[in-house]
């Protein structure tokens, strides 16, 4: 009797052990596939924001003003790269608070549809401001919270790990708002 309870203690001690060195890597596996789907998850909802933006940007096309500014609440307002930037703001406030607005960058700029290639515009004539190409690109600073993931994951020295997306439309002339 005393020679089963003597091997079912050993047998204890070493699912003990095991467990005791097993434990840390799972930890850091599952710590891990969770700092991945948050960046990944930063990702998709920062190629939201830029369709958003441009398709914003697009139905609004007699606007061709540069437009580099940070995204903040106060993002609105009468011109239309305004609109485009709070699109591209409020695609981000669907995300359960998972991507953080204050890391959060829109760049807009627009152009010409290249000469020679433009269709003619709603006023009869080629190559007007309703006629060109729109790109939006957004800017993420996703945060890395795992401490042995951030060397290989984050941006050289940092907390973060940076993504962004660019998206180029065309205007189409007299397609939107009646070419206004």
């Amino acid at each position: 009797m005393s020679f089963r309870r003597s091997r079912s203690r050993r047998r204890r001690g070493q699912a003990m052990v095991e467990l005791a060195i097993v434990a840390p890597i799972l930890v850091l596996l599952v710590t891990g596939g969770a700092q991945v789907a948050v960046v990944v998850y930063s990702q998709v909802s920062v190629g939201t924001a830029s369709r958003e933006g441009a398709r914003t940007a697009v139905d609004n096309p007699k606007d061709t003003q540069l437009f580099p500014a940070a995204v903040t609440k106060d993002c609105t307002s009468s011109s239309d790269t305004r609109k485009a930037c709070a699109a591209a703001f409020n695609s981000t406030t669907q995300t359960f608070g998972l991507v953080n607005p204050a890391n959060f960058t829109v760049h807009l700029s627009s152009q010409k549809y290249p000469s020679g290639t433009s269709t003619p515009s709603c006023n009869g004539s080629a190559g007007t401001a309703d006629d060109g190409l729109v790109q939006v690109q957004v800017t993420y600073q996703a945060p890395i919270f795992v401490p042995f993931v951030n060397r290989f994951f984050a941006d050289s020295g940092q907390s973060y790990r940076t993504v962004k997306s660019t998206v180029t439309m065309r205007v189409s002339p007299c397609s939107a708002n009646g070419g206004n």
